[in-house]
């Protein structure tokens, strides 16, 4: 069997499958922005150790031909960077080669008409008279005539920038949200209106770019310009840097700050703070499922977590071993909340299962557990000592995102839908009394799904929903 790769497209993401005689390695991907068509995420090293050894010594050729493969099938003139520690493919376009320089007018010689001397007056005569008359009154027959074509012309530029011309739509968000201690910022961008033509050429387009605030604490959102007449290559790499506490630090086309309390703009920053809440660490930002885990330990040999029945026959049987916190697995099979007893562990790192039951009967699609952050333990809340839990509903085309408060016996204390779809939720920003949802609407026939910002309250699932359709 030769190697082959297989690309399912599932809206703005989707899944690279690739195949050849030793086995299967399921890749995930996502559309970028800018430059940046598409990032494909195969996973780090101890993510092979675990579910592909039979790949580990041809890593770096599996990675290449999975580059190469989706170029050649998908994006001809792009390019990839390979992060081999991580396992990620950026599949760019190429930079556009510069413009030929141009070509410089020769100066005048000595023998130019510009440096001649004027021939001597000749005396004035009557006939030299008569045709200077003749030649003012034809001068000032083209000055009117001048001047009318002048007016028409106006009105024409007028009525073509002014009735002829085409608005955009909506802005939409570029690039990823960024939490900081206050707010939720996006940048936006929005197209500048433009007169239609047969032989209009894309490249000419220019675009503001708006900073979008949230609260997290409520009230309305804001948007606040800060770049505009901006051609496409100009904003490609556009981002949100972080905050210092005081402003907003972003880089498009050029550093610059947003005061948070007043909203005004400097764009003559020089130096770049090191330490700015909101900062994504790395050249890539994390998945929503680096922010989702399997299960933890509550308590001293105690677990509790979210199952399928295979995979608790498979990694959560009676004397397997398990972190204290597991992380979710791939797939998306219902799964049910379970909880087990666990033997002593003295150093608190791996534990063994000594039994294990589910909390009734009752199952959650695509379900996981939401963590305060990356790599860190599950969302814990008191009263009642409960969980927060992540799922779906609906169809299994048209998934929705819910997000639930699961007490620890199972019972579910409040149920709140986001109106998002599960499979084109794009960020979770967790934190300590509410969490942040990213992504869009679940498709309808004819019409582009409206990108969301949804904030969910800990304490009582109150849902606040922003659209990311600025005008």
């Amino acid at each position: 069997m030769t190697a082959g790769v297989e690309i399912v497209v599932q809206g703005r993401s989707g899944r690279v499958i690739y195949r050849d005689a030793e086995g299967t390695i399921d890749c995930h991907f996502e559309f970028g922005g800018g430059a940046v068509i598409a990032i494909v995420q195969a996973g780090d090293i101890d993510r092979w150790r675990a579910r592909y050894a039979w790949a580990l010594p041809r890593r770096e050729a599996i990675l290449r031909f999975i580059a190469d493969d989706v170029i050649r099938r998908q994006a001809p003139d792009a390019q990839a960077d390979i992060d081999f520690d991580r396992g990620d493919v950026l599949v760019r376009a190429r930079a556009a080669a510069p413009p030929p320089p141009g070509i410089d007018r020769p100066c005048a010689g000595d023998d130019s008409p510009l440096f001649r001397r004027p021939s001597p007056a000749r005396p004035a005569t009557p006939a030299s008279v008569a045709w200077y008359a003749r030649l003012q009154r034809h001068r000032n027959r083209l000055a009117w005539v001048v001047l009318s074509a002048a007016i028409v012309a106006g009105a024409l530029i007028w009525l073509k920038e002014s009735i002829l011309v085409v608005r955009s739509g909506p802005g939409v968000p570029i690039g990823r949200s960024v939490r900081i201690d206050t707010h939720v910022a996006t940048l936006i961008r929005t197209q500048e209106p433009y007169t239609p033509s047969l032989h209009r050429d894309g490249r000419e387009d220019r675009f503001r770019i708006g900073i979008h605030l949230v609260p997290l604490a409520g009230g309305p959102s804001s948007l606040t310009p800060i770049r505009e007449h901006l051609s496409f290559n100009q904003f490609s790499l556009a981002k949100i840097l972080g905050s210092d506490g005081r402003r907003l630090w972003f880089d498009v086309n050029g550093p610059g700050t947003l005061e948070l309390a007043t909203g005004k703009v400097d764009r003559t920053v020089a130096a770049l703070p090191r330490d700015l809440t909101g900062a994504t660490p790395g050249p890539l930002p994390p998945r929503p499922e680096a922010a989702l885990a399997a299960g933890l330990v509550i308590s001293p040999g105690v677990w509790f977590g979210l199952h399928s029945d295979g995979e608790q026959q498979r990694d959560y049987r009676p004397g397997q071993w398990v972190r204290r916190v597991a992380g979710v697995a791939d797939g998306r099979p219902p799964r049910r909340p379970y909880r087990g007893s666990l033997e002593a562990d003295t150093n608190d790192r791996l534990h063994r299962i000594v039994s294990i039951t589910p909390l009734g009967d009752e199952s959650y699609a695509e379900a996981a557990l939401l963590r305060r952050a990356p790599d860190a333990e599950p969302i814990r809340l008191d009263g009642p000592d409960s969980v927060l839990m992540v799922h779906a509903i609906g169809t299994m085309m048209l998934p929705e995102l819910v997000v639930t408060r699961l007490a620890l016996d199972g019972t579910r204390v409040w149920e709140t839908r986001t109106g998002i779809d599960r499979r084109a939720l794009t960020q979770i920003l967790p934190g300590i009394r509410e969490s942040v949802f990213v992504g869009t609407r679940p498709p309808t026939p004819g019409k582009v799904p409206e990108p969301l910002l949804v904030i969910i309250d800990h304490a009582n699932g109150t849902a606040r929903q922003h659209s990311l359709w600025q005008p």
